[in-house]
């Protein structure tokens, strides 16, 4: 879009609310509500789509059909790679603010 500005409050918005819904999705997997951390998947796979973080909206989208379907065979696997994902797309938000600044 070319609008430097509005890339940089995405980016920003990730940082927070990516983080609080990734938060949010693993405590209610450690307390069993899976709907509940479906929910919290589905909104960070919508936020990591519209920044184009394709791997982080992938497991999302993963761990919200596990939530969805009630398959807590694969959630502690899949809040594994949330966490590292989510932590490699903050480290990425931070460089690209250093070269959009």
């Amino acid at each position: 879009m070319g609008d430097t500005s509005f890339a940089l409050e995405l980016l920003s918005e990730m940082e927070v609310s990516g983080k609080r819904q990734m938060e949010l999705a693993v405590r209610q997997a450690l307390s069993g509500n899976l709907s509940g951390m479906a929910a919290a998947a589905h909104a960070l796979k919508g936020a990591a789509g519209i920044i184009g973080a394709e791997p982080l909206r992938e497991i999302t989208a993963q761990l919200e059909n596990a939530g969805m379907g009630n398959d807590s065979s694969r959630v502690d696997s899949l809040l594994q790679d949330l966490q590292s994902e989510m932590a490699q797309c903050l480290k990425q938000i931070h460089q690209l603010r250093t070269v959009l600044r």
